[in-house]
């Protein structure tokens, strides 16, 4: 077998993000989780979970920056295994979000959208960059499957144990059926 047969099952690198918006009851910020995967029935190979910088003035822009922190570090990740020279290129990443709005701001779907987040810090849009380059593949991601979900705040004990059988690489947990869908879907189009 060749390197590029034994390491191209573990592509795409599977990420998901999630936000708690304005958790933080003394200062309003928001709280940014996620967590990396190497293929959808893997084990995490990094995770998240920390105070936003910055409050966010909605729901969506706080994702939107938990988008931001889960791209620079799937970067990482994939730089990372451009430089193993496996001969494979750039792995493609799938983010996995369960907010439909922060996607549509990631993904430039929502024209009008534009005057009500010109606020918001140019570094953010590094998403847009990372997904007009087809570097990342956005999906919705319910948010009872959003394994990042248990990073950013409580869950009860069956939703706990769900997404702790993703982390640990379970297939039968959240990820691998989202992920799978949406490699289907973008090989058929």
């Amino acid at each position: 077998l060749s390197r590029r047969q034994v390491f191209s099952d573990l592509w795409p690198i599977l990420a998901y993000c999630d936000a708690d918006y304005a958790g933080e009851l003394s200062t309003a910020k928001s709280t940014s989780g996620g967590l990396i995967k190497l293929s959808a029935d893997g084990a995490a190979i990094d995770w998240w979970s920390k105070k936003q910088e910055v409050v966010a003035g909605s729901t969506a822009e706080a994702e939107y920056i938990s988008m931001y922190t889960c791209v620079n570090n799937t970067c990482s990740i994939q730089e990372l295994v451009m430089e193993l020279e496996l001969g494979i290129g750039r792995p493609r990443a799938v983010l996995m979000e369960d907010n439909t709005a922060a996607i549509a701001l990631a993904t430039g779907c929502r024209t009008g959208m534009r005057s009500k987040v010109r606020h918001m810090r140019v570094r953010f849009h590094k998403v847009r960059d990372c997904v007009r380059e087809d570097n990342f593949q956005i999906v919705y991601c319910p948010t009872d499957r959003q394994t990042a979900d248990v990073l950013t705040k409580a869950a009860g004990p069956q939703l706990m144990a769900s997404h702790l059988e993703s982390l640990m690489g379970n297939t039968t947990g959240t990820g691998a059926a989202l992920a799978c869908a949406a490699l289907a879907h973008r090989v058929s189009e």
